[in-house]
């Protein structure tokens, strides 16, 4: 064959196959740098959401500190007035115990930096720095002017200024001093450096290129950390950026803006605040050298990332391409070729995977397509076929299913070593977890041919408090390999107590098999990640090889120890520790476990209308076709704004609402719907988040936005079922 055009202008066979491994090639990296730069854009998001509720909450720590300060220096200032005031009118002041007095109460202040009274004259009297013999005059000084002419003038607050004392720039808060008959005696000052004020501006953490800077009323320069070399000469000026000085214009009282402008022309994040009442403003700053430095570091990651999958791409299509080519020479060069590339495939893959855990942070990003393929792979199924197009529709729900379990199990391990999974604590009863176990196994056990059995010991508390999810994964870890690696025999799991307390218990949990064994040599090395005793075993029985490395480290987590006793062709025994806080509030359970009825999959809510908000377009092809078989009237919108404005016009019984879409968000649009002033008709309408975003903070969110559940991508029919049985009333009733 070749590549030309034969007699009537169409492609040889060679070149439609060459055009369509390009294409498939072409298409693939495209997606996966598309996912990896929507990934990336996200993450930026992230970070800079983050700097801006950081320097928001430093600016009003600072702000609030500094309100505090000055006002303790004004009941000070005003409670030394009104002594001499006192003093004025007993017949003249004693400068002993007037000073004396003052000293009392500057000692209170740590902040104040000096308390003075100065006469009518504008001269330092009285106070502390002030030499006997020795006044200097402050009658120049604005403050002074502005108090002597006006009597009800109140706190006043100077520019910055050097002291005439103190030699230190400093800002005065002075007090009018009343003679007895009300005419001008003086006024009563204190102050605060600014060499203060950047001693607390450096104590804040605002890492190495951030900034805090003080600024009045006029947005002119106070003080501000770093401080330049010559901080005198930037005092008093006015080089507030376009981007601050519109921000305050628009908004009084605080606010966030980004500039690449600072006064020190290193672009930053700011949020400014006003000091209360004082003509102050605290302006926080993080540079985005800082807070963006591990973003650049996952940039390079993802980038790698990027580059080992082009490059595996490029190599499988090579091997494919050969293997094609040499099907017209052998059948066995070809059976060779394939299983060639197939090997060289998965460990291209596997040694992606290893290198990729970053993948955990595209968890929403991958389980939305997730979603509309195993969702359509079910509606699919759910039609008439035939019988090869129902093996290969089987074949797509079966591997998405597997492809989602790896997806989570990444997520997990991930999380674990970053230290981000926390265990959630609730009251359970032992004996109703393990009777559930039990019934699940012992089915699988005997579709096999095996014996199944779970025996507890008298002296175990059954009443306990821990994380259920976690021990059933780590139970469900353990027994379905022994359930897989197990060919005939039996399976048992036995639970013992190993010491107990009134406040707490260490339980033992042990899965014994008759199964095909481990060599000692392996034993040590079977709780790595991805490992497993030997290529065969991935071969024949299938798995990840993250299953032992994930119970080993929840394990940890639960204050326990995990480990194994085998030989090879004797079976093995797993065994695992935890430990669990005593609860007195679960009621025993009655001795056998109880039979749950049947569920009706398709409850009758005929004519019930719902409303699905959903962006992507596929998903809501899903979510229609889940929601149709089940006799329910749907509509769908794309976004906030269109479910708010369904939602006004038409009685609905219930919102499915994903959580990110484009214009208005769910969280936003569920919000404005159970606000005071919502336009919608029924304002407590069940609202059920139906969302990639699986992680249990994710669910908190969206229940602390004013949703009434949550189901997370991929939906599946029975899932979807249980939760509209919750929310959805029958159709009589809606």
């Amino acid at each position: 064959m070749n590549d030309q055009p034969n007699g009537s202008g169409t492609i040889e066979p060679r070149s439609i196959f060459v055009l369509r491994i390009a294409a498939i090639a072409v298409v693939a990296n495209l997606f996966f740098i598309g996912l990896a730069g929507f990934a990336l854009w996200q993450s930026r998001i992230r970070y800079e959401e983050r700097a801006e509720i950081t320097t928001q909450n430093l600016a009003l720590s600072i702000s609030d500190e500094l309100s505090n300060a000055i006002n303790k220096i004004d009941l000070t200032v005003l409670t030394v007035a009104d002594e001499v005031e006192k003093q004025l009118a007993a017949g003249g002041i004693d400068g002993e115990s007037l000073n004396a007095f003052i000293a009392r109460h500057h000692g209170r202040i740590e902040a104040l930096d000096g308390l003075r009274v100065v006469n009518g004259l504008g001269e330092n009297a009285y106070g502390t720095g002030v030499s006997p013999g020795v006044r200097t005059s402050v009658a120049d000084r604005s403050y002074f002017n502005r108090l002597r002419e006006d009597p009800n003038a109140g706190l006043v607050v100077s520019e910055p200024v050097v002291g005439r004392v103190s030699k230190k720039w400093s800002i005065i808060f002075a007090r009018r001093v009343n003679a007895p008959d009300g005419s001008f005696a003086g006024l009563v000052y204190g102050t605060i450096t600014l060499e203060k004020l950047l001693a607390t501006f450096s104590a804040v953490d605002v890492g190495p290129l951030g900034s805090v800077s003080l600024r009045d009323e006029q947005l002119a320069i106070i003080a501000c950390y770093p401080e330049p070399v010559n901080f005198g000469s930037i005092v008093g000026e006015k080089n507030a950026s376009p981007e601050l000085r519109k921000t305050v214009q628009s908004r009084q009282g605080a606010g966030t803006y980004r500039t690449p402008r600072g006064f020190d022309k290193i672009p930053r994040t700011y949020s400014y605040r006003k000091v209360s009442r004082y003509p102050f403003y605290i302006i926080v700053g993080a540079a985005y050298e800082d807070y963006l430095a591990a973003w650049y570091r996952e940039a390079g990651s993802i980038l790698a990332l990027v580059a080992l999958f082009l490059g595996g791409t490029l190599i499988s299509s090579w091997m494919v391409y050969r293997g094609q080519m040499r099907k017209n020479l052998m059948l066995q060069e070809l059976e060779e070729a394939t299983a060639h590339a197939r090997e060289m495939t998965k460990k291209a893959e596997m040694a992606t995977i290893a290198k990729s855990e970053f993948l955990a942070n595209m968890s929403h990003e991958i389980r939305t397509p997730m979603n509309g393929v195993i969702g359509m792979a079910s509606l699919l199924l759910d039609s008439p076929l035939s019988g090869e197009q129902r093996r290969y529709a089987e074949f797509i729900s079966s591997s998405g299913e597997t492809l989602l379990s790896l997806i989570n199990d990444i997520l997990d391990f991930s999380k674990i070593e970053a230290g981000k999974l926390d265990l959630e604590i609730v009251d359970f009863d032992l004996a109703a977890l393990l009777s559930n176990f039990s019934d699940a196994f012992s089915l699988q056990a005997n579709n096999k041919g095996l014996a199944f059995a779970c025996s507890v010991d008298p002296d175990v508390p059954t009443a306990l408090s821990g994380d259920t999810k976690r021990l059933r994964q780590v139970l469900n870890n353990l027994a379905s390999n022994a359930v897989k690696f197990t060919p005939n025999g039996e399976v048992s799991v036995h639970v013992s107590l190993v010491s107990a307390t009134a406040v707490a218990s260490v339980l033992r949990f042990a899965v014994r098999d008759t199964g095909i064994g481990i060599p000692k040599s392996k034993q040590a090395l079977i709780f790595q990640k991805f490992t497993q005793v030997d290529a065969s075993t991935s071969r024949h029985f299938g798995g990840s090889g993250l299953g032992l490395a994930i119970s080993k480290q929840l394990v940890q987590l639960m204050d326990g120890e995990i480990g194994v006793s085998s030989a090879v062709g004797q079976g093995s025994e797993f065994w695992f520790t935890a430990c669990f806080a005593a609860c007195l509030r679960v009621q025993p359970l009655p001795v056998g476990p109880s039979i749950p009825e049947p569920v009706d999959p398709r409850p009758h809510w005929q004519g019930v209308r719902v409303l699905v908000a959903e962006d992507n377009a596929i998903n809501q092809k899903v979510a229609m076709g889940f929601l149709k078989k089940l006799s329910l009237q749907v509509d769908v919108v794309s976004n906030g704004v269109e479910a708010i404005r369904a939602l006004t016009s038409t009685p609905y019984a219930l919102v499915l609402m994903d959580v990110q879409m484009p214009e208005m968000g769910g969280l936003e649009a569920t919000r404005l719907i159970r606000s005071e002033h919502s336009p919608v008709l029924n304002p407590r309408i069940p609202i059920i988040a139906m969302t990639a975003n699986a992680m249990l903070e994710d669910q908190q969110i969206c229940l602390d936005a004013g949703m009434d559940d949550y189901i997370s991508k991929p939906v599946s029919p029975r899932s979807l079922v249980t939760i509209l049985e919750k929310w959805l009333p029958p159709a009589q009733d809606s």
